[in-house]
């Protein structure tokens, strides 16, 4: 019990802390405090925090239909946002999200694009395209950017017959 109780607070104070960021850097944009040049930069920021600020509601355990605006939102900026050479695991839970969420295949077709325009070859990635996109659960091929622990899944998705277990182990 205790623990719940703990857990609680740290995610509402951490989610109070990171909204006043947000609410700090808006401002700071609204009365042009920003340099011109850093102004992206301040964007980006603010499109991080607001991210994180997602998994945290989401970890939380805040109520799923709360989250979808948020995430479409999120979703709908990434384009202006990530590149192929950072953000892995930032396209793992937007996908991974994308999924939960049930979006379109039009919308989810912004996190393939994404791959595909920074050739970001990854054998996880490219099973959560081929599931939403094509409707496909293939075995998952080819190398990952990172390895362990990922390439564990490959064992997964691999037997689907011990595929709950197998993940619990995981």
């Amino acid at each position: 019990m205790r623990d719940t109780v703990m857990n609680e607070k740290y995610f509402r104070e951490y989610i109070l802390e990171e909204t006043g960021r947000i609410k700090n850097f808006q401002n700071k944009l609204e009365n042009n405090e920003v340099r011109e040049d850093r102004i992206y930069s301040v964007k980006r920021k603010i499109d991080a925090i607001q991210f994180e600020l997602l998994i945290a509601r989401y970890s939380s355990g805040e109520d799923i239909e709360k989250l979808e605006n948020d995430f479409i939102q999120l979703l709908n900026d990434m384009p202006l946002y990530w590149n192929g050479n950072s953000g892995y695991i930032d396209m793992l839970w937007m996908m991974a999200l994308a999924i939960l969420f049930d979006v379109s295949r039009e919308k989810f077709g912004i996190l393939s694009d994404l791959v595909t325009q920074y050739n970001r070859k990854d054998a996880l990635l490219e099973f959560f395209v081929n599931y939403k996109m094509h409707g496909s659960i293939e075995q998952l091929e080819g190398d990952y950017s990172f390895g362990f622990p990922y390439d564990k899944l490959t064992d997964i998705v691999a037997n689907r017959e011990k595929a709950v277990e197998k993940l619990k182990e995981y």
